[in-house]
């Protein structure tokens, strides 16, 4: 049913087209002529709105229906994850902070006589590494570079983008800004 009703539409769409692509406008008469084709776009443009609407509305609740459902769950899953992640990876840091003072401390040993080399790398390989794997499961850490803003007023004007809304709005309220000016145009609706 529905796919008969878009076709029709289709149809009668196309032969609005096909009319506005002869439409020459040369006279008072003609002008008329594409002001209704005009007006029977507009009303055709309602009713395929209309009709796309009707199916595609309640779709779209059935889909925020089913999000909602599902967010509880959702948030509940995520902070968890957030959260086994974080203790896990505190965890994982210290253990290697550990490691690696230990690894210091040895190496200190030999720069200072107190064992040989031999005894130090044996030392170092008893050191344990952190076990990242659990019975069903393994564990992977990435290391992430992160930008962080310390003092915005030191920084570059070249890294600032321009905000089109705020200056479109500011130059509309009559506000003159350098580099901007306001010019009219007129387009038939």
């Amino acid at each position: 049913m529905e796919n008969k009703k878009v076709a029709l539409l289709e149809k009668e769409v196309n032969v609005l087209f096909k009319n506005s692509v002869d439409l020459k406008i040369s006279n008072a008469e003609t002008l008329a002529v594409g002001i209704d084709l005009k007006d029977n776009l507009k009303a055709k443009g309602k009713v395929i709105k209309e009709t796309k609407e009707g199916i595609t509305k309640p779709m779209n609740l059935a889909l925020k229906n089913t999000r909602a459902m599902f967010k509880p769950a959702e948030t509940y899953y995520a902070d968890a994850v957030k959260l086994v992640k974080e203790k896990i990876g505190k965890y994982v840091i210290a253990q290697e902070e550990k490691k690696a003072e230990k690894e210091r401390a040895i190496r200190e040993k030999i720069e200072s006589g107190a064992i040989n080399t031999e005894e130090a790398e044996m030392k170092i390989e008893k050191l344990k590494e952190v076990n990242k794997e659990g019975e069903t499961g393994k564990m992977h850490m990435t290391t992430q570079q992160v930008v962080e803003i310390t003092d915005e007023s030191k920084i570059p004007s070249k890294y600032y983008s321009l905000d089109m809304v705020f200056l479109r709005k500011e130059a509309l309220a009559g506000i003159e800004i350098p580099g901007v000016k306001v010019t009219v145009t007129r387009k038939v609706v």
